[in-house]
């Protein structure tokens, strides 16, 4: 690699950010170096983004992101699973790696688990960046560096609260908030053979929800939201929610559209 140096982004506060170099990082013995291809940019990253410039004074300058996917270019000498050359996207839990919860596999209850593109991390919103072969998965020839960017985060988050709901052609599911983690449990909700019904009280919002599939939206601000699902399931109720708006209203809400027995994930 002839080059040495690398650009990266850096917030600086009060929504102000400049690309600076930084050095290439090396990995160390069982650390790869990913040259980024694609880093999506989560609601978390736009808190820090908003964040005034009080909060960066002291603290040294670090490359935000967390959904990233890009190409191995470099491995440590203890590396066995990925090689140079690999399509990857990265899970953004860094983690001691040997603790019971690591081991499981959970690596986001690790006592001593960090945040990709946090204080004290390099983010992937560069050139490259440098993680642990475990936060590597491989990405299938068939998916762009888009889905891989979107699996690292929304995706993967999605993707865990429905198989805790364990939605079947059977069942209704009521997803709260179409916002970019609403929309893609309602995409995956229907993939999963389950009648999806998106609420949100943006109406924008609500037409994307139906052109990508909800078979009803609700506005709670225009209509009796509970009123509305017990229409739309014979006055029964809905057999599932999923609540992605972090609304205290919705988190209320939730429990009075589902049917006896219907299953939430908050």
């Amino acid at each position: 690699m002839g080059n040495v140096t690398m650009k990266g982004l850096v917030f600086l506060g009060d929504r102000t950010l400049e690309v600076r170099d930084f050095p290439i990082p090396r990995p160390g013995a069982r650390e790869v170096l990913i040259q980024l291809k694609c880093a999506a940019v989560c609601g978390s990253d736009l808190h820090v983004y908003r964040r005034p410039r009080s909060y960066f004074e002291g603290k040294p300058a670090w490359i935000p992101g967390h959904e990233p996917a890009g190409v191995v270019a470099d491995v440590g000498s203890c590396c066995k699973r990925v090689q140079v050359g690999d399509r990857v996207t990265i899970y953004h839990y860094l983690a001691c790696g040997h603790c019971p919860h690591c081991v499981a596999g959970y690596l986001q209850f690790c006592s001593e688990r960090r945040g990709l593109g946090q204080p004290h991390t390099v983010g992937p919103d560069a050139d490259y960046m440098v993680v642990d072969e475990r936060n590597c998965l491989l990405l299938p020839d068939q998916l762009s560096f888009e889905d891989g960017a979107m699996i690292a985060c929304i995706a993967g988050t999605c993707f865990s609260a429905l198989r805790k709901l364990c939605p079947s052609g059977e069942d209704t599911v009521v997803i709260f908030g179409q916002g970019p983690v609403g929309l893609t449990g309602t995409v995956m909700a229907k993939a999963m053979g389950a009648r999806a019904i998106g609420v949100d009280i943006t109406q924008e919002r609500l037409e994307l929800s139906a052109r990508l599939g909800a078979d009803a939206v609700v506005n709670p601000s225009k209509v009796d939201l509970v009123a509305a699902i017990k229409d739309l399931t014979g006055g029964a109720g809905a057999d599932a929610a999923l609540e992605t708006s972090g609304s205290r209203a919705a988190h209320q809400a939730v429990i009075r559209v589902l049917r006896l027995n219907g299953r939430a994930v908050f």
